[in-house]
């Protein structure tokens, strides 16, 4: 062992040697010790970046990857459809853009579920329910939080990374969390968690949760790592008790509550979720977990002792359902669920909003809020077409009442109330607001029928309503603002009778409007049984129907007609099954003026700011003014110089000094 003499001995024959070959020779050597100690730190942490950029493969950071970078990549096409939104959530302490503001919400009419992993959701499951005198749909929060969210057993939490996809077309919530692991920023904990309130099966939510290891290079030593899931807090922190499994199985556990969901009404609540692991290793080979949720529920009681009786018929109603329900994969499931959600939006909206802009005309709302806006809606909307528990004949019943949908749509066009209905929903509570503020603009816009059908009928209805379609006695009328024509928006699928009916405003060079008129049979595709062919052509004509020769047939092509601007505005699409109701239209019409939608537009845009007789004004006495201040100055120049009022001459001056 070196001995304290000798060491001292040494370091002062090298800071000698430093002070005399680095040109610190007036330094002293506690200066110089601290200067090698910092040089030692230096190298320490920058000697790895130096060895890795020098000799070792290129590699990375996730350091400047942003978490869902590589699902903006995957849904570019959807993203640009407006399909699909990726929102990065914001670190503690940074503000999040009022544009990038989605809610993460499933649900399908029965059950919902906000995808939130952050501390103030205590729930994460919510249980629709509709009042039997109440119009208004409510949407009740349960003391229940049943979402699977993973916990690194160590990791730096300010620099983790969240994010989430919706996908509109799919009815999927997908949690994006990605953990750092090493503080060079190669390795991260990626978390994929995907969510949804099943379409088909309304008692069920089901949870898919996909974690891998991720590295910047195969070079890396591989590690393995312990994920701690936080999950099931109803036998916590829930007033849900729990309940024994009447024939011992333990891959799932029960759960009981009776409900108040209103005053002076009780149900009895049960909800059954399958185990998930406490912890579970991380590799780069992904991992998966899944839960399945089953919620069931009883009638309603005025008394709580009645519905409290009622529980145990619930929960053998509910192990009859889950132990049925596990027979069927997780795949399987979300495949249902996929096809249930395409088939729903077998109608739908285009949008595609002009770059000019006019500040007197009408506004469109965002594509991206329309379909948010109609996602929201429709998950909280059942869909009793698609229901599993109900037979080909109620089935049959449900189809012929949405191809009858009375005199929906009779009020001004929906894209004009775009504070009220195309909104920013930020919470559960403006979910269930949202619904509501449509479900009553479309009940009192006689579009009742259709909503009583559910998801499938409301869809229609938003559909109808957002151009001005209506439906009456005799034909099918597109009754929109001109203003909004030199936007592209098609509607597709519309429902007539046995076939659908596409209808699209087409914008062409040189400022020209037409429409696009195609009709084909109904395929809903999953219920071939349910199709009736019908022979009967369609007709179509323009606004005024103003001759026999401009009424066409209507075919599976599609036919181009010409758009025309009425006085008094009247619709500027006929569409029906009867010609002679469209060679008589015109006569009950009672038009004073009509024009090419061409015209319209020149003239709006020539009678476009103030007058221009007032520009006339404001010219002729800028140049009166001007030939008045050129008159004044030629004057004052050829004149003599005056002499300033109160001004002394010098004789006068000089006079009165002299006394």
């Amino acid at each position: 062992m070196m001995q304290p003499q000798s060491f001292n001995n040494s370091l002062r024959s090298f800071t000698s040697w430093v002070r005399n070959n680095c040109k610190l020779a007036n330094a002293s050597p506690r200066r110089i010790v601290f200067i090698l100690i910092l040089a030692f730190i230096l190298l320490y942490y920058m000697l790895p970046y130096f060895y890795n950029s020098t000799f070792s493969p290129k590699y990375y950071s996730f350091k400047s990857q942003a978490c869902s970078a590589s699902y903006k990549e995957k849904y570019a096409k959807q993203i640009d459809e407006h399909d699909v939104v990726v929102s990065d959530i914001p670190a503690l302490g940074q503000a999040q853009s009022v544009d990038d503001q989605h809610f993460p919400f499933v649900g399908n009419g029965m059950i919902g579920s906000a995808v939130l992993y952050e501390p103030e959701s205590s729930s994460s499951l919510y249980l629709y329910y509709k009042p039997p005198k109440d119009p208004k749909t409510k949407l009740i929060k349960l003391a229940a939080n049943v979402l699977i969210q993973p916990v690194p057993m160590s990791s730096d939490n300010l620099a983790r990374q969240d994010a989430f996809t919706m996908n509109f077309r799919q009815g999927i919530v997908q949690r994006l969390t990605c953990f750092p692991y090493d503080r060079f920023g190669r390795k991260r904990i990626f978390s994929s968690h995907q969510v949804i309130a099943h379409r088909s099966r309304p008692n069920v939510l089901l949870q898919r949760l996909r974690v891998k290891l991720e590295q910047t290079s195969a070079g890396l030593i591989s590690d393995q790592v312990l994920l701690h899931l936080q999950y099931d807090t109803l036998g916590r922190n829930s007033p849900f008790l729990g309940a024994p499994h009447p024939a011992g199985r333990s891959d799932y556990k029960l759960y009981t509550y009776t409900l108040a969901v209103g005053e002076g009404e009780y149900i009895a609540v049960v909800i059954a979720t399958t185990n998930v692991p406490e912890t579970i290793s991380v590799e780069e080979k992904e991992n998966v977990v899944n839960c399945v949720t089953v919620l069931m529920k009883s009638g309603v009681y005025q008394v709580k002792k009645d519905a409290d009786a009622q529980t145990s018929a619930v929960v053998k109603e509910t192990v009859e359902y889950m132990d049925d329900l596990l027979l069927t994969t997780v795949d399987d499931l979300f495949h249902e669920h996929s096809e249930a959600w395409a088939d729903i939006l077998h109608t739908g909206l285009t949008i595609t909003t002009s770059t000019e802009e006019d500040e007197e005309a009408p506004g469109i709302p965002d594509p991206t809020l329309v379909n948010a806006t109609m996602y929201y809606i429709l998950s909280s909307m059942d869909s009793k077409l698609h229901d599993k528990g109900i037979d080909l004949n109620e089935r049959r019943d449900l189809m012929k009442r949405l191809k009858t949908p009375n005199f929906c749509y009779t009020g001004v066009a929906t894209f004009h109330s775009t504070s009220k209905l195309w909104r920013k929903v930020t919470s559960a509570a403006d979910v269930m607001s949202l619904t509501n503020m449509w479900a009553l603009t479309l009940r009192y816009k006689g579009c009742a029928n259709l909503l009583d059908e559910g998801a499938e009928g409301m869809l229609q209805a938003i559909v109808l309503s957002f151009g001005g379609l209506q439906f009456t006695h005799k034909d099918l009328q597109l009754h929109t603002d001109p203003d909004i024509l030199h936007n592209e928006i098609a509607f597709h699928n519309v429902m007539y009778q046995d076939s659908t009916v596409d209808i699209a405003i087409n914008t062409h060079h040189g400022d020209s409007v037409s429409i696009s008129v195609a009709v084909r049979m109904s395929d809903y595709q999953s219920f071939d049984d349910l199709k009736n062919a019908s022979s009967e052509p369609l007709y179509a004509c323009e606004a005024g129907c103003t001759s026999d020769a401009h009424i066409i047939r209507v075919g599976k092509i599609a036919h181009q007609l010409p758009v025309y601007v009425t006085k008094p505005p009247s619709p500027i699409l006929y569409l029906s099954y009867d010609r002679n109701h469209l060679v008589e239209l015109h006569q009950t019409l009672h038009l004073s003026g009509m024009m090419r939608y061409e015209e319209h537009w020149e003239i709006k845009r020539q009678n476009k700011g103030l007058p221009w007789i007032f520009w006339i004004g404001i010219a002729s006495l800028i140049l009166l003014f001007h030939v008045f201040l050129i008159r004044l100055l030629i004057k004052e120049y050829y004149s003599s110089t005056p002499s300033l009022p109160g001004a002394k001459t010098s004789k006068g001056y000089l006079g009165i000094r002299g006394r």
